[in-house]
């Protein structure tokens, strides 16, 4: 270069330059920097076994296009660069912006063999296709400003490896990966953000993918498919991290979501912030044994989350992996909550979250409940999931709260041995529906009157309260028919002889209310009071007999306890209560082979019924006037200790030298009735003071008290 060249002088150059080996530029001298380096777009540089080299000036303009067949390109400037034509190389690209931007317009291209590495002091813009032609194996772009992808043009494919880093990240376009590295712990698409990480674009990658910032991120419009086998999504923030946005204009509302779908673990885990999955975002686990996992201090899920689905190619779900969970942990756990409708209205809406292997929900925190609103549908082992063969272990949905547990919505425990457990230091409200194929466990350590309560049950009925089928004949509370005087009929509703055995109507139709059901035992236990105003056993008429979906029934509470909804077992129902424990008129618990109600004083004043056995259990005192119907047995006995084993309680018959105390009183409209037998023990007293036509559907007993 001249020595006396002018400051403001640079080098152009206009036409295609050959070199069989290499070619370099370096536009500085000792005393002399080029202003500017333009590759015009007639001119082009081409080399066959070496590399080339441009740096030196302050600002250089790619116009024309870069090509090393076997070598490298590198290209530096000492303040911007900017490439709107090809660069590609059989090895490595490095493009360098020392004091300033660096951008690949949209019409530029980047294709090399090796590694591409990317590099300002300002801003990167990534507007043009990266590896189209030719994949790197690594894509490494750092700026000390911002990186941004623009969503119309800009696509990067790696054969391997991604890593994104500068203050601000907003990736709006196409990135795509098709292999791995050999390290099996590594991320191979890793985006590093210390102000701003937005992402609005679309994600297919066979490595994993790791997003890491300490601010709120900002994740909507944005689709992520992994392929890889074993490949993982994990997002790590200090702020609060929402998959998805509710927007509004105006007056309307819009859902703008996330679907994503990792193959063996999708964690997103926030350090002090929260973490929230609004309506219409889907996120899901496809591999065997596949880990879902959100954790922050609140957690709430409006959209969709799936253990063991992968997504086709029109966004339906597909069941792929068994054993697959879906976590939540935080502080406080809300499932449901608002979002638009097709108007834009926000309104409330539900959740889903469905596996194929355990479901878990844990909310640590002192403060909060964990919440599942009535729009809300919690699953394992669902329905479109069956030609998956349940894998050891067995499904299982667990609900574990430092404080209170409230469910509006539908929770099924789905596949063979599925079990439902929730356990909570507070108080359990149960307004929805729970179902276990094996066990139901709901417990408490609360000491409240009210510690858990099953809402009130509403069946569908006439105008004057009576019970109605599907059909809308009038039932009792076993599913006979009767007529509107409670009287046994026949299908035709005439009035049944004395002697003639009823006629079995349909089930109970529930509408609404607290139930509970499963295929094994549903356990209920509380260190305090119970309020069981809903149902447990949902009935059925399978060959004219009433069948509950519960086989066995078990209910131990220390305070005192109500009935008043309905409690169905196929076997046996065993409730008892320490403090003391009332069946209402509106209450019935019906059993087949053992029915047995325990309280520190009793009081029936609703029906207890069983075919075979039922047993009156009363430390204090017991007193009826409701009705308690045996189709064999019936005991009373008053002045048991709550400590009594269950042989002591269940198979022995005490006398009254054995029983502390205990009354027993059956007045006003009481009843108790057995085909077979009656036996009372007291401690204490028997008083019996009923109504002589109390019911126009009882049994004559064989053997009287």
């Amino acid at each position: 270069m001249p020595q006396n060249a002018a400051a403001s002088s640079g080098i152009y150059i206009g036409n295609r330059v050959l070199a069989h080996q290499g070619f370099s530029v370096n536009a500085a001298s000792n005393t002399w920097t080029a202003a500017m380096f333009e590759l015009d777009v007639a001119g082009s540089i081409e080399v066959s076994t070496q590399s080339i080299s441009l740096s030196g000036a302050d600002s250089m303009l790619l116009k024309g296009s870069l090509i090393s067949q076997q070598g490298n390109v590198t290209v530096e400037s000492k303040d911007s660069l900017e490439v709107r034509n090809v660069v590609s190389a059989g090895g490595n690209i490095l493009l360098r912006a020392t004091a300033g931007d660096l951008t690949l317009t949209a019409t530029s291209r980047a294709d090399a063999a090796g590694t591409i590495t990317l590099d300002a002091l300002g801003t990167v813009r990534l507007d043009g296709p990266i590896g189209f032609n030719n994949a790197p194996q690594a894509l490494l772009v750092t700026a000390q400003t911002s990186i941004l992808a623009s969503q119309s043009t800009s696509s990067v494919r790696s054969a391997a490896e991604v890593s994104l880093t500068a203050p601000v990240v907003q990736f709006d376009g196409l990135l795509t990966t098709t292999g791995r590295t050999a390290a099996t712990n590594d991320y191979e698409v890793r985006l590093t953000a210390t102000d701003e990480l937005r992402l609005t674009g679309q994600f297919t990658t066979a490595g994993s993918v790791l997003l890491d910032t300490p601010s709120d991120p900002l994740i909507y419009n944005f689709t992520g498919i992994q392929t890889g086998s074993g490949s993982r999504w994990k997002i790590v923030s200090a702020g609060n991290v929402s998959l998805g946005r509710i927007t509004q204009n105006g007056a309307a509302a819009t859902a703008q979501g996330v679907r994503l779908q990792a193959v063996a673990e999708l964690l997103v885990q926030t350090t002090s912030g929260s973490v929230t999955v609004p309506t219409g975002s889907q996120l899901a686990v496809s591999d065997d044994s596949g880990r879902l996992r959100l954790v922050g201090t609140d957690v709430q899920v409006v959209g969709t989350l799936l253990g063991g689905a992968s997504f086709n190619g029109t966004g339906q779900v597909i069941w792929t992996g068994r054993s697959a969970s879906v976590e939540l942990t935080g502080s406080s756990l809300t499932v449901g909550g608002l979002g638009p409708d097709t108007t834009g209205t926000l309104v409330t809406r539900g959740a889903l979250l469905q596996a194929t292997g355990k479901l878990v929900l844990n909310s640590t925190g002192t403060n909060s409940d964990i919440e599942v609103n009535a729009l809300s549908s919690l699953g394992t082992m669902p329905t479109a999931a069956a030609a998956l063969a349940v894998a050891s272990p067995t499904p299982a949905i667990e609900l574990t709260s430092a404080t209170g547990v409230r469910v509006y919505g539908v929770i099924d425990a789905g596949g063979t041995g599925a079990d439902l457990v929730t356990s909570a230091g507070g108080k359990v409200l149960i307004d929805g529906l729970l179902r276990a194929t094996d066990q139901l466990s709901l417990s408490t350590t609360s000491t409240a009157a009210d510690s858990l309560t099953l809402s009130q049950l509403f069946l569908k009925s006439n105008s004057q309260g009576q019970l109605l089928d599907s059909s809308d004949r009038l039932i009792d509370v076993n599913s006979f028919l009767i007529n509107s005087d409670g009287k046994w009929v026949d299908a035709n509703g005439d009035p049944l002889p004395d002697d003639a055995q009823p006629v079995r109507g349909g089930a109970p139709v529930r509408l609404s209310g607290g139930t509970l059901n499963a295929g094994g035992t549903v356990q209920l236990t509380s260190s305090g009071g119970m309020n069981l105003a809903g149902q447990i056993g949902e009935l059925s008429v399978v060959a004219n007999q009433l069948h509950s979906g519960t086989a066995v029934i078990q209910i131990r509470a220390a305070g005192q306890s109500t009935v008043s909804g309905r409690l169905q077992a196929s076997q046996t129902a065993d409730i008892r209560s320490t403090a003391g424990l009332k069946l209402t008129t509106a209450g019935a618990i019906l059993a087949t082979d053992l029915a047995h109600l325990l309280g520190g004083t009793l009081q029936l004043e609703g029906y207890v019924g069983s075919d075979d056995l039922v047993i009156l259990s009363g430390v204090q005192s017991i007193g009826v006037t409701g009705t308690a119907q045996s189709g064999a047995e019936l005991r009373v006995h008053s002045g048991v200790s709550a400590g009594w084993t269950n042989t002591q309680l269940l198979t022995s018959s005490p006398t009254a030298t054995q029983l502390a105390g205990g009354t027993v009183t059956v007045r006003g409209s009481g009843v108790l009735d057995a085909t077979d037998a009656i036996r009372i023990a007291t401690g204490a007293s028997f008083s019996l003071a009923a109504d002589a036509v109390v019911s126009p559907n009882l049994s004559s007993i064989r053997t009287p008290v």
